[in-house]
């Protein structure tokens, strides 16, 4: 993966483990969560009720750049939350926690519409494009 939109990816992929759905039906809960994720308050929402929601809000929020970034990467995190459609919540909480160890792989169950989003919105963030010390 190019290193230039590693660290868009990796907000993702913190998006996508924080906010997996809970102990409901699959499918109807990341429905649910995929909506909630939609709205411009999803962020505020979520950290109140996790500490790992916190974070990854934080971090959403320190390497976007702007408001309009922020929200798109919300949007493409619920949109790979949808890939997991069809998982049971061991399944997915089994993805979740390997996406942790090898984004690579986990960006290999993306989609290329998904990637191209990914790419493209790493482009228009300037955290993305600054190395680390």
């Amino acid at each position: 993966m190019r290193s230039k939109y590693l660290s868009v990816f990796i907000v993702v992929q913190v998006i996508f483990s924080s906010y997996s759905p809970a102990d409901q039906e699959t499918d109807a809960a990341i429905s649910e969560v995929q909506g909630m994720m939609q709205s411009p308050d999803f962020a505020k929402k979520a950290s109140k009720n996790s500490p790992e929601g916190t974070k990854a809000a934080e971090y959403v929020k320190q390497i976007s750049g702007d408001a309009q970034n922020e929200q798109e990467m919300y949007k493409l995190a619920a949109e790979v939350l949808g890939n997991m459609k069809g998982l049971s919540l061991d399944q997915m909480k089994e993805v979740a926690e390997k996406a942790k160890v090898d984004p690579e792989a986990f960006a290999k169950t993306w989609t290329p519409e998904q990637l191209k989003k990914l790419k493209q919105l790493s482009e228009r963030m300037p955290a993305a494009n600054q190395k680390k010390p």
